[in-house]
């Protein structure tokens, strides 16, 4: 099996550190390197070419991965970058798809959440393409009423894996959680569940009034 060769660019340590130690147990993941500065990282991707490279946004200043990230992309543009922040920050957010992100992670979710993002991005996964998120870039200024709903829910749709986007498509669809459990030869309470934890991450309490909620942003036409 071909490793996926990642690349951690994160001013804290102990972040580097265990990530490198949780891909050391995954068949999957090589860790080539990590650094703690953007210019490091600039150097280290020259010189490593790695598949994937995690990036911090705020490093030696807020915004340090953002510049960053537009000259790695600039001059190594098959290198795909997920962006690392501490927290959802919107305007940090957006400004990382405009110049080029493939994805972005929040650090207080699990392992097991970033290392299917990472799986995501790699095989060309993503849940929403660059130029979608550009474009939701420029209706939130167009649409300033808006804009906070529309973040929102964006943001909160990010914390979800790549299987929970596929759950939600499915509920949306009209599909029972029996069906599902049918469909995944797994127990019903097994799709409850995972369906418990989508509403959990996306901060609501029924399952119906998220997918309206969803529907009426258009946001299920960008995760297509």
């Amino acid at each position: 099996m071909k490793k996926i060769r990642v690349l951690i660019c994160d001013d804290l340590p102990e972040i580097c550190e265990a990530y490198k130690e949780r891909m050391e147990f995954e068949d999957d993941f090589e860790c080539i390197g990590a650094v703690s500065c953007a210019g490091s990282c600039i150097d280290a991707v020259k010189r490593l070419s790695p598949d994937l490279l995690l990036l911090d946004i705020q490093m030696e200043t807020k915004t340090a991965g953002i510049k960053a990230l537009a000259e790695i992309k600039k001059s190594f543009p098959e290198t795909k970058v997920i962006m690392l922040t501490g927290y959802d920050d919107e305007e940090y957010i957006l400004s990382a798809f405009a110049n080029g992100a493939d994805d972005y992670f929040v650090k207080s979710l699990s392992m097991d959440d970033l290392l299917d993002t990472m799986r995501d991005v790699y095989n060309d996964r993503g849940k929403i393409r660059v130029d979608i998120a550009q474009k939701l870039a420029q209706q939130t200024k167009r649409v300033m009423s808006r804009q906070n709903s529309i973040m929102y829910m964006f943001t909160n749709i990010y914390k979800l894996t790549s299987s929970e986007v596929e759950l939600l498509k499915s509920i949306r669809s009209g599909k029972t959680y029996n069906q599902l459990a049918e469909e995944k030869f797994v127990e019903p309470n097994t799709i409850r569940k995972k369906a418990s934890r989508i509403l959990k991450k996306c901060e609501h309490t029924q399952m119906s009034e998220l997918i309206q909620n969803l529907e009426d942003m258009g946001i299920f036409e960008m995760l297509k």
